[in-house]
């Protein structure tokens, strides 16, 4: 064969991976191979070459893609590693917010005025001291509040 004008689609399976096969064939007075491989195959490429080269002259191009069947890829949830980063993602909401101020606080440091009771329950949380911006008060203040929720945190001794 000298030259040809076509195209030819096969497919096959690979450890439960199915792919097709395509080949462009179009005239040309060159001979021009062009080759698109997935990662696997990519060790055969001069193999393929070496075969589609019989051909004298035309514009050639070979394909080989991997199909994807959403309807057999089965995903699970690692529910441990799911918990584990839904916890990260809780402990960051801090810095989030943090980072999601617009206001310009004047001063780094926010003091703050806590009453417990004997059950080491919050009672009254109150900003002494601000840091010039409300936003970031407010953010302290809320963290205050969210780690007593549900923690008992230990009263220091004088």
């Amino acid at each position: 064969m000298k030259s040809m004008t076509g195209f030819a689609k096969t497919q096959f399976e690979i450890e439960s991976k199915t792919y097709s096969i395509e080949i462009k064939t179009l005239n040309s007075k060159q001979l021009d191979i062009i080759t698109k491989l997935p990662f696997l195959f990519h060790e055969k490429e001069t193999e393929i070459r070496s075969l589609l080269s019989s051909l004298l002259r035309g514009k050639v191009e070979f394909s080989i893609i991997e199909d994807s069947d959403k309807s057999n890829n089965i995903s699970s949830i690692n529910f441990d590693v799911a918990r584990t980063h839904y916890d990260d993602i809780l402990k960051l909401n801090l810095r989030k917010n943090i980072l999601d101020v617009s206001e310009t606080p004047t001063n780094n440091t926010v003091t703050v005025k806590m009453a417990v009771d004997n059950n080491r329950n919050l009672i009254k949380v109150a900003v002494a001291d601000s840091s010039g911006s409300a936003q970031v008060d407010n953010i302290v203040l809320q963290s205050i509040n969210e780690t007593f929720e549900g923690e008992k945190s230990p009263i220091l001794n004088d």
